[in-house]
């Protein structure tokens, strides 16, 4: 794959999980600019499992804290780098990310707030409980599938070139 797929990461009920927690967790203070702090669980081994995603996929924030999600979360995370980019929303959060994603395979992580959404072509949207969030995603599974869509859409383009050539 000459491009790298995207991963849509929301923040609530997935990095920062609900109580009670269904998972070893630490209570955090995150803030934006130091103009507000919240205290938010966040799953144990939540740093290692994004430094994971990060070694994959080109990875966005889609999640109702907008601009605030990376300055809020970078330091939290161990983010290195250039700040991701962000999409604010809360809902239809799948059809934002491929949308973003343009051709490339994407896959969305949430808490499945937004039970109805069908992932639309070449992504996948996996729903972790909010109440476990990054310590409930199966992330070999993940990376798997998100190839396995690669895979399948360039066999398609290659079908496709094909029959043009004929």
């Amino acid at each position: 794959m000459t491009e790298r797929p995207i991963l849509g990461l929301d923040i609530d009920g997935v990095v920062a999980v609900e109580p009670p927690p269904g998972a070893d967790v630490h209570e955090v203070r995150v803030s934006a600019w130091g103009r507000w702090n919240r205290s938010v669980l966040v799953p144990t081994g939540a740093r290692e499992v994004v430094a994971e995603l990060a070694e994959v996929y080109d990875i966005v924030w889609v999640s109702a804290w907008g601009h605030n999600a990376h300055t809020s979360w970078a330091s939290e995370l161990g983010i290195q780098g250039d700040k991701w980019p962000f999409l604010p929303v809360q809902f239809g959060q799948a059809r934002a990310v491929a949308d973003y994603a343009l051709d490339r395979p994407w896959a969305l992580v949430n808490d499945g707030t937004d039970q109805n959404e069908q992932a639309p072509s070449r992504g996948a949207i996996v729903h972790v409980d909010a109440h476990k969030g990054l310590a409930d995603l199966d992330v070999p599974s993940l990376i798997r599938h998100t190839f396995e869509i690669a895979a399948t859409r360039r066999e398609l383009r290659g079908s496709h070139e094909q029959e043009k050539i004929s």
